[in-house]
């Protein structure tokens, strides 16, 4: 194998003892082994309490920025556009929700919440408050779509 191609690669490295491993290793798929290293070409099907982490503060960190921007262009003096606004809470809950959908009123909080507080601090305007709704049905699509597909999938497995 070349250099570029071990770059390619993700190595996992190990004092030996893969062989004892061998249900483990038949999950992750195409995958080969070194002297004490584990070279996987994708980490799709590798899980474990630390990517699980790992995946839950990314999507976190994607829905509050998502959120917060919707805000920030919403609060802006010429921005007088409620429908694209919408539009864009519905669209960003619902696929943040698609990619976890285990989270989905995570998700919605997330990116929602941004709008309501921004009224309540500025105009004391508690009923931007709906804006939610808008949220938590984008996250509930999102969680349905994606449960639908797995439905599908196994079903004609």
């Amino acid at each position: 194998m070349t250099s570029a191609a071990w770059a390619q690669l993700q190595s996992m490295h190990r004092l030996g003892g893969w062989e004892y491993r061998a249900e483990l290793l038949a999950r992750l798929g195409n995958h080969s082994l070194g002297k004490g290293c584990l070279y996987i070409t994708t980490l799709e099907f590798v899980s474990g309490p630390g990517i699980s982490a790992m995946k839950k503060l990314f999507l976190t960190v994607i829905a509050v920025c998502c959120g917060a921007a919707i805000t920030y262009v919403d609060s802006r003096p010429n921005w007088d556009d409620t429908g694209i606004t919408a539009i864009a809470i519905l669209v960003t809950s619902g696929v943040i929700s698609f990619l976890s959908p285990y989270r989905w009123w995570l998700w919605a909080i997330a990116v929602g919440i941004w709008i309501p507080l921004l009224a309540i601090i500025r105009a004391q305007n508690f009923a931007a408050i709906l804006s939610l709704v808008v949220a938590f049905l984008g996250a509930v699509l999102g969680m349905l779509i994606r449960n639908r597909i797995s439905v599908m999938r196994t079903t004609s497995s």
